[in-house]
Formats: structure tokens, sequence, C-alpha cells
């Protein structure tokens, strides 16, 4: 579960306690997240400008540098994730998650190397403090990928959410803003999620919020390219319940929009503790359809009219709005009156000062 302690000057902290996951974590794993852990950090590439393309080292080479596989901790149609634990000369405990991806039914070994390796370029190449880059990929005997990254300690926002039913607005925003911070810095390189939903989010222990899982990513411009020679997506994956209404009847479409629509259902989410609807398909989902009667109607859609500030309420009413055109960019929603008088928690803003330090552009995406 997660509190949020409110210091001076209106700053706070996050204590994001190891929650379960919706596929649960053990007591062997609860035991490793004890509080006394200093750290939990992950192995840097010896080179983070180049990308690692999938290699076959012995399980040895792994276990040296990842430690040894302490046991599953997700299952999804993703793939098995795994957690390990290694520890350095110093006796600091390292922890890494291990993504082993299943090869689709029916599909191809060409086109299974495909899938993975695209998403592992996408997201190795992104470097920012909202998002976590992924150490390395490789390739079993069996011939399955596996992708390595850091563990974060503080599950994803889906099990905070069941845990904790619902967040208060302080929280709520912090996380918020964080992701349209993630999702500016993904814009502006040029890739498009495609699947924001709260297991694709994952906390730190202090509450700092990593966008992960780009296995429906999609560049829509490479950095030397105009504005107008973007790529429309076609992409109709993802989690249904954030999927954007125009990806249901566009052949298609700009991916932005379809993020940021993603972005604002988040945040109801959070705030209210669950779905709106199933999804948003006009004439297909009763709920949906009562939101585009209300968002017209003099009293408006009620779970926005009952968030009390009047700034989070039109974000939101932009966010949500069935016209991608109509709804804000993640540079605008971060230039709102309510971002601009939002305070980050002291772990954000920390990283936020370190990556502003040592910012650079994503390497080749």
């Amino acid at each position: 579960m997660s509190t949020s302690e409110v210091l001076l000057e209106a700053r706070h902290q996050h204590h994001v306690f190891a929650v379960k996951s919706s596929t649960g974590l053990s007591n062997v794993v609860q035991n490793l997240l004890r509080p006394k852990m200093q750290t939990i950090e992950g192995l840097e590439p010896e080179d983070s400008n180049h990308v690692h393309l999938p290699s076959q080292p012995s399980q040895q080479l792994i276990n040296n540098k990842y430690g040894k596989r302490k046991e599953n901790i997700s299952y999804g149609h993703s793939g098995i994730i795994s957690l390990s634990q290694r520890t350095d000369n110093t006796g600091k405990s390292h922890f890494y998650a291990t993504r082993k991806y299943q090869r689709r039914v029916e599909e191809s070994s060409r086109a299974y190397r495909k899938r993975v390796t695209t998403a592992f370029c996408i997201s190795s190449c992104l470097r920012h403090h909202n998002v976590l880059s992924p150490l390395e990929l490789f390739q079993n005997k069996d011939g399955t990928f596996c992708e390595v990254s850091p563990f974060c300690v503080g599950g994803d926002l889906e099990a905070l959410i069941f845990q904790a039913r619902k967040l208060g607005s302080q929280e709520a925003d912090c996380y918020f803003k964080q992701l349209v911070q993630g999702v500016d810095y993904l814009h502006s390189s040029g890739v498009a999620h495609q699947d924001l939903n709260p297991k694709s989010l994952l906390l730190t222990e202090n509450g700092v919020l990593k966008i992960t899982n780009f296995r429906f990513a999609d560049c829509f411009r490479q950095s030397w390219e105009a504005e107008d020679q973007m790529k429309r997506s076609s992409t109709r994956s993802g989690s249904i319940h954030y999927i954007a209404p125009e990806v249901f009847v566009e052949k298609k479409f700009d991916p932005r929009p379809v993020d940021m629509w993603a972005v604002g259902l988040l945040y109801m989410t959070m705030r209210t503790g669950k779905l709106l609807w199933r999804f948003a398909a006009e004439g297909g989902d009763e709920h949906y359809d009562k939101y585009l009667g209300d968002r017209k109607a003099l009293w408006g859609y009620r779970p926005i009219e009952n968030l009390r500030n009047e700034h989070c309420r039109t974000v939101m009413q932009s966010l949500l709005d069935p016209s991608p055109t109509a709804r804000l960019t993640a540079a605008q929603v971060l230039g709102s009156l309510w971002c601009l008088e939002m305070e980050l928690c002291d772990a954000a803003r920390s990283e936020f000062a370190s990556s502003s330090e040592t910012s650079q552009s994503p390497n080749t995406v």
C-alpha cells in the first residue's frame, strides 16, 4: 500500500509498501523486500549508448550479472516475470525483474523475434526518470527471449489502486504529473506507447513512477523528420479499457491523442478506484454512452464534476474528449494551471533535478 506524508511548504513523500500484484507475491518475495533494505537499483549497462541485441549467454553468466532467480512474481499475456537478486562486493543487494516473452499461438519464429526485439530496441534507447529502460535482452537455448530490467519494489499502479481502493488528490496528482512528464518525453522523442494502463506503470519504494512494457510502442516520427511527416498508427492492441474511441472506428490515427486519452482515464481510475466504462465504443457500452450524453448536459459527467479543483476538471474534460484533435497534448497539460500548481513528492523532484542535469535525447529511436 502507499501513504503520503505531508511536509512543510506543501512538500510530500510517498511510502509505497510492497503490495501484491494481481497474481500475488509470495512470502519469499515479501521477505526480500524488508524495510531494512537500503537501496534497490539496477546494474547499468557498460555503455549506456549501446543497444544490446539478443545474445545467448550461459546460465552461469546470467547468474553472475543478475543473481539467481528467486521465483516467478507475475503471469500475464506478455509473459512470465521472475525476480532475481545479486549481492555485490560491498554487500549491497540489487534486484532485477526478468520477463520471459511467450510466443503466441500460430506466431512464426520470425514474427516473434521481430515483436520482441522491436519493443526492446525502442525502450532501451529511452533515457528519462519516468521511463524504465531495460538492461538486456537475451535468448534462451529453447529460442525464447528474456528481458532484464531493474525491479521496482512498489509494484504496479493497478495493485496500489486495488489495495488503497482509491487515491487522494495529492497522491494521484503526483503520479499523474510524473506520468505526463514521461509521456511528454516519449512524444517529443517520436515514440507513442499505445498501451498505457495501470499494469504498465511501476513504482519505486519512494513513489517514483516508471513507464514500462513497450510491446505495442511505435515510432511515429524520427528525430530529424518534420511534424507533417508523422506516421499514423493502425495498432489496435492493448488494454481495451484504456483504448481511445477513434481506435475503434478509424483505420489510421495519430497515436499521441490515443496516449493522452489513456492518461486521462488513468487519473480518473486513481481518483474513483474504478473503471468508468468497459470500452469507449459508442453504442457498444452503456456506461460510455451515458458519459457522452452527460458531458453535453448542463449537469456534466458526475465523476469529473466531483473533482474539486476547477483546473483539474478542465484538463480531464479535454483529455477525455471523444474528438482526438480537441485533446490537450502532454506539453499542454504540463503547462496548464493545474499542473503548474502541483507539487511533486521529494523523490520525484530529486529524480527530475538529477535527470535535468544529465538530460540526453534517446540514442536512435
